[in-house]
């Protein structure tokens, strides 16, 4: 296959993997109107079980769990658990424009975190770019201006720790399989949503309607991050960075149809703010995955 070429089919997957992702997020925030984020996550896992499967014995089988440092599986999986249980409570209390805006500082996070995690060393250009950055997650929080719902709070956190589980991963991806990441990922979140669930939490019974769409959810995640793990490892990172563009874009128009959310000034200044200096860094380090 030629370089365009697979440069081409992987822009596409990696279109398909934001598509499903966002797809994905709206369902989920109809749920969480009914069910505790709890819930959704342990089904949200536990049905993605299908498509992993399907995925792992395309791959070659169980081969590819094998690991060599279970410390760092760990460490992945816990950073992986409070990412998404962060952003699932996140997206119950929040509106997609704020949400989309806050985890689109991801890269900013990244390579501010790196300089500290990884030792790299960054320019004075794209440092100005990071605080550039921070000055637009400022002005969505706007701590002292406005009330800050709790979940945006929790959004940040799990940026934070999905910042730091990019970082592990980048760091260990020549000694681990990025299949076993996500396996043993999906297996803790199970575990220990399933604990929460059943024995902390109380558990609602699903009409068969609102079953259908967390099985729904669960061929959407775990397809949408199988989708983004193929488009990587086809094409190099900085070339399908912009693609995610597509679901902040989307998620502005799909909130304020479908759940008549309405962005303010602030959200916009800050969110461009946001965008401006993550296309520069994507640009500048020429590394960054998702």
């Amino acid at each position: 296959m030629s370089s365009i070429l697979k440069n081409y089919s992987a822009a596409i997957i990696c279109a398909f993997g934001w598509i499903l992702y966002l797809i994905n997020d709206l369902i989920v925030k109809h749920l969480t109107l009914t069910f505790s984020s709890i819930q959704i996550n342990f089904f949200n896992f536990t049905f993605g079980l299908v498509p992993f499967f399907i995925f792992l014995y395309y791959k070659g089988g169980f081969k590819n769990l094998r690991i060599n440092n279970y410390k760092i599986h760990i460490i992945s999986a816990t950073l992986r658990l409070i990412t998404t249980m962060g952003f699932f409570y996140a997206i119950s209390t929040v509106k997609l424009s704020e949400l989309y805006s806050i985890f689109f500082a991801i890269p900013i996070f990244i390579s501010f975190l790196s300089v500290f995690l990884l030792k790299e060393k960054i320019t004075f250009k794209t440092m100005s770019f990071i605080f550039i950055g921070f000055c637009g997650v400022f002005l969505i929080f706007r701590p002292g201006f406005q009330e800050i719902s709790p979940g945006l709070y929790v959004a940040l956190i799990a940026i934070i720790a999905y910042s730091n589980l990019h970082i592990l991963v980048r760091k260990h991806s020549n000694t681990e399989s990025p299949i076993a990441f996500s396996f043993y990922q999906i297996s803790l979140a199970i575990i220990v949503t399933g604990i929460l669930l059943f024995f902390v939490f109380d558990f609602k019974s699903f009409t068969l309607s609102q079953l259908i769409l967390n099985f729904i959810c669960g061929i959407l995640h775990i397809g949408a991050i199988l989708s983004l793990m193929i488009a990587y490892q086809m094409a190099e990172a900085h070339k399908l960075a912009y693609i995610q563009y597509i679901q902040i874009i989307s998620g502005f128009i799909l909130g304020y149809l479908i759940f008549n959310e309405v962005p303010g000034l602030f959200i916009y200044l800050g969110c461009a703010l946001i965008l401006i200096s993550a296309t520069f860094i994507i640009k500048e380090t020429k590394n960054t995955k998702i």
